[in-house]
């Protein structure tokens, strides 16, 4: 993760280059940007350290959910009940374990904490 290498002129005309090199969660020139992935984050770190929500999420953080998507909750109750997203097709959902199957069998693997299905098209109904 080192940036390009900077360009430092001093005023007696002696110039530098140089590339900084930094251990992980930090980036940047001099490594004085800290970013750090966590489980239930909705975004990634870029190569510069930068947050790069995930999709349906939004803000400096990336803590603000957008409009099309819906979250479900998992057997232990971190997540809050779930909601409906205004739809004109009905597909219904079945939760079990770390798994979400929906009818037309299609399966997606939850991550550990949370996950989100990013729909503007269907209702949506989580069974326990």
């Amino acid at each position: 993760g080192a940036l390009p290498a900077k360009r430092i002129a001093v005023a007696s005309g002696l110039v530098m280059d140089f590339v900084t090199i930094c251990d992980r969660p930090w980036y940047g020139l001099m490594c004085s940007r800290y970013c750090t992935e966590h489980n239930d984050a909705h975004y990634i770190c870029d190569p510069r350290g930068e947050k790069v929500c995930l999709a349906g999420w939004t803000g400096k953080d990336c803590d603000t959910v957008t409009e099309d998507v819906f979250l479900a909750p998992f057997d232990d109750g971190t997540q809050a009940p779930p909601t409906t997203v205004p739809s004109t097709v009905e597909t219904t959902f079945t939760f079990t374990g770390t798994k979400i199957m929906e009818t037309a069998s299609t399966t997606a693997a939850a991550p550990a904490t949370s996950f989100a299905v990013t729909s503007t098209r269907k209702k949506l109904r989580v069974q326990k």
